[in-house]
């Protein structure tokens, strides 16, 4: 994977822009110069699921195993459509990319519209999902679930012979070769990272539901497996419906196992939204562990079932918001309460929940934004899960 990616390049027009993150649509331009990835070159295995209108032998068309050549490991893409609480519009018209044909003119610009990289439509309730291979699927298992929310891009949707999550992300590689095995739900929004039936954002508890269901509908599965942790997870322009889903009264998500922002929270009100939110969940914790008899309890807690939060970033334009969110963990791992429970920043126990909260330092120029989490970003987050 990694060499790969040094091999891949990226033009000027994959900067984020104001005043949304923006992002060259899934990489288009540089998808339309790579024809023929060898992400895609893979066998094509026509087994269950597929979008309605995706032409035969192409990504959406139905599942596809996926593999991982470093470690071998292996992943189900299954493309799936009729999710309810999912989008319903169609982005066909929407202002992709701008450009200036003539640099010396620089006010004469041109629109391309998101029909210009993809024919598929964002409408139906559309997602793909992700299952390692082997994984124990049966009414007596429990299983993870990632869902992660793409930035303004055209999602998953094929462009030219490929699509963002095979090239680009590489987010069914990155799954096989996790240490942490789950499920990864991909929902694919309108351009705008526009989720939801009749907004951005959507409850994620009836939106999983939907999946699971439909998943044993066109017999992914026999036995539908348990649910266990949820992990939120968005790039880009996916932190405002992101964010939705922080605020909601929604108790999965207030138990939530993991947050991954990667690349994402564009100014400091989203970075004060997502604060708040990380406040409230580890105070969940400390609450829990306060019961506790032990140190080695809390501690054997942290270990096995803390709340995980990665915050990682190219740099650029997301740097200070990710500043701002790591002085404000530091500063509320300091405070009384986390210290009655966890001991003094440094003592053990609260240095070992403090490893839980990875957030990168201020670094980087923000060229990789596009790529971003096809830098084995993903992986690294799922694999803090344990």
């Amino acid at each position: 994977m990694k060499e790969a990616r040094r091999r891949r390049t990226h033009s000027p027009d994959e900067a984020p822009r104001a005043p949304e993150p923006r992002q060259d649509p899934g990489g288009l331009l540089a998808l339309q110069r790579t024809v023929g990835n060898a992400a895609v070159a893979r066998a094509l295995l026509q087994r269950v699921g597929g979008w309605t209108g995706s032409a035969p032998k192409t990504p959406n068309a139905g599942e596809m195993t996926v593999t991982e050549k470093a470690s071998g490991k292996s992943a189900r893409r299954i493309p799936i459509e009729g999710i309810p609480q999912g989008t319903v519009t169609d982005d066909k018209d929407d202002v992709a990319l701008t450009t200036t044909p003539d640099k010396t003119k620089p006010k004469e610009t041109v629109n391309h519209p998101v029909s210009e990289f993809t024919s598929e439509t964002s409408a139906g309730g559309r997602a793909i999902v992700v299952i390692p291979t082997g994984m124990k699927l049966d009414k007596d298992a429990t299983v993870d679930v990632l869902l992660h929310l793409h930035g303004h891009t055209t999602g998953y949707r094929r462009t030219g012979r490929t699509t963002r999550d095979l090239s680009v992300e590489q987010i069914e590689e990155q799954v096989a070769a996790a240490s942490h095995p789950l499920i990864a739900v991909l929902p694919q929004g309108g351009f705008h990272s526009w989720f939801g039936k009749t907004g951005k954002s959507f409850d994620p508890t009836a939106y999983l539901d939907s999946v699971w269901k439909i998943l044993g509908d066109i017999g992914a599965w026999t036995d539908p497996p348990k649910r266990g942790g949820l992990v939120l997870s968005g790039h880009s322009g996916g932190d405002a419906p992101m964010e939705t889903m922080l605020a909601s009264s929604n108790a999965e998500v207030a138990g939530v196992k993991g947050l991954f922002l990667l690349d994402t929270m564009y100014g400091p009100n989203d970075a004060t939204k997502v604060i708040a939110f990380v406040r409230n969940r580890i105070a969940r914790d400390l609450d829990h562990m306060a019961s506790m008899g032990s140190d080695k309890e809390r501690l054997d807690f942290v270990k096995a079932s803390g709340f995980r939060l990665r915050g990682a970033h190219s740099g650029g334009h997301y740097k200070p918001q990710m500043k701002q969110l790591k002085d404000a963990v530091a500063a509320f791992l300091a405070e009384a309460e986390p210290v009655a429970v966890l001991g003094p920043p440094g003592s053990t126990l609260n240095a070992a929940y403090a490893a839980n909260l990875v957030i990168d330092d201020p670094k980087g120029s923000g060229t990789d934004h596009d790529s971003f989490v096809g830098h084995e970003h993903l992986k690294a987050a799922i694999d803090l899960l344990g």
